[in-house]
């Protein structure tokens, strides 16, 4: 007992809880290796927290506290921001954050010179942090051994003996890569050339409108081949249910299916897709150790109130590329994946999905291939988003007549599905256009379909 009166256990205690408690919340979305390497640097920097306070302070227990409580307000406060959301006033920053530094303060001259206070407060976190972290343990080894991760059974049965062929199969997925119809109707552009181009190239137009306008959503559908039940409004859709979405992808039946069959998958997008981990794109989806860190008062300040240094006036180009994270990158790392294995012989057959972020925003280029400023990115108004959107959607189709040119000339006994997985989704008129972000494209190039001819794009 005495142990605990003179020891500040709870701090170590509480970046176990903090990790334990964020696996199990988000089980299946974060690996225990990721969540061990946070607990390793929240633990380092809150005892670097506790020596600095113990310098000035001179006390162990009244600096263990100081920083319990800092470190606390820093771990936790997304969710005490989010507790508070049914409270418009007491939620906004200029009232929260005032709120919670005057509590502090008050908490310091409370316990300071108070031993009796430290005493109580060292035991109470102690045994409270104690309960926390075993009974998050007792409640992670039942999931570990009971739960299992979401999955969608698939509906129907594959005959696998009917198979003949085992061509390499390359799935190029452009993100909100709008259909021919919402961009004749709403933005006035004919994207005959690049239809017929593709056409001249063996590939086959197939009319598909997808089911939803969320990727997670859209592609789960997709890859497991089925309809899933799509929640009425866009304020439903929280980080949990985008998880589920993204571990059905992760064990999609599609994947499976030529995993049997004796494919090599080939991941070359911001999903895990079975034993193959993701290339990056993290800040895309809520995934990894982000589950952990989202809700940190760093990371929801940023999110809530970076916007304001992107806006005209107020550019600071450190804070915009902080913001784009690794957006600027992630096509290239698909474009390099991709043509390697395009250029690397393989004895298994291959089974490539190539997810691209284009012509999704931010609008990296214009249609001539020259990067776009910093600045663009965060300064588009409902006259020139759509013009930087068309620009960017040409250069993309540039870039998707090199990569079906690539796989014809070193892989062309191969299928290429050319796909978005939706529409894109803002529209100023959106009456006129409820259906637009639901109209995409579908192209698929099968086994020695003669060309056509060449056409320029």
């Amino acid at each position: 007992m005495q142990r605990i009166r003179r020891y500040p256990f709870y701090l170590l205690l509480l970046p176990l809880f903090f990790c334990l408690h964020g696996v199990i919340e988000n089980y299946g979305a974060i690996s225990f290796f990721e969540a061990i390497e946070i607990g390793l640097w929240i633990s380092s920097f809150l005892i670097i927290t506790f020596f600095i306070l113990f310098l000035f302070s001179k006390s162990k227990l009244l600096s263990a506290l100081i920083t319990f409580f800092l470190w606390v307000l820093f771990l936790f406060f997304g969710a005490i921001k989010e507790s508070l959301e049914y409270f418009p006033l007491l939620s906004s920053y200029k009232i929260l954050l005032p709120s919670l530094l005057i509590l502090l303060f008050i908490t310091y001259y409370t316990l300071n010179n108070n031993l009796k206070i430290q005493i109580k407060l060292t035991v109470f976190f102690n045994i409270l942090l104690l309960i926390y972290c075993s009974y998050d343990s007792v409640f992670l080894l039942y999931k570990i051994g009971f739960e299992k991760p979401h999955t969608i059974e698939p509906n129907f049965d594959f005959n696998y003996k009917a198979v003949r062929q085992r061509p390499n199969i390359y799935y190029l997925v452009f993100d909100e890569y709008a259909g021919y119809t919402s961009l004749k109707d709403s933005m006035g552009f004919k994207n005959d050339l690049f239809f017929e181009s593709l056409k001249a190239k063996g590939f086959d137009y197939v009319p598909i409108t997808a089911n939803y306008f969320f990727t997670p959503f859209s592609m789960s559908s997709t890859i497991n081949m089925q309809y899933l039940s799509r929640p009425d409004n866009n304020s439903i859709v929280t980080a949990k249910e985008i998880q589920r979405r993204t571990s059905e992808i992760k064990n999609g039946v599609v994947f499976k299916i030529f995993e049997r069959m004796g494919y090599q998958i080939k991941n070359y997008s911001f999903f895990d897709i079975l034993t193959s981990k993701n290339i990056g794109g993290d800040g895309f989806l809520i995934g990894h150790s982000r589950v952990l860190t989202n809700k940190t008062i760093f990371s929801k300040m940023f999110k809530d109130l970076g916007g304001n240094f992107m806006k005209k006036g107020n550019e600071i180009e450190f804070m915009q590329k902080l913001f784009l994270g690794d957006f600027p990158v992630y096509n290239q790392k698909v474009e390099k994946g991709l043509l390697n294995t395009i250029q690397t012989k393989s004895k298994l057959p291959q089974f490539v999905y190539a997810h691209f972020l284009m012509p999704h925003e931010p609008y990296l280029f214009d249609s001539s291939g020259v990067p776009n400023s910093l600045s663009s990115h965060f300064n588009l108004n409902k006259k020139n988003e759509p013009i930087a959107y068309l620009s960017y959607l040409k250069y993309c189709n540039k870039k998707i007549i090199n990569y079906v040119d690539e796989i014809q000339k070193k892989d062309s006994n191969s299928i290429v599905v050319v796909m978005s997985d939706h529409g894109r989704k803002q529209y100023s008129n959106k009456t006129a256009n409820s259906q637009a972000p639901f109209d995409n494209i579908c192209f698929i190039k099968q086994i020695d379909k003669p060309l056509e001819k060449k056409i320029k794009i």
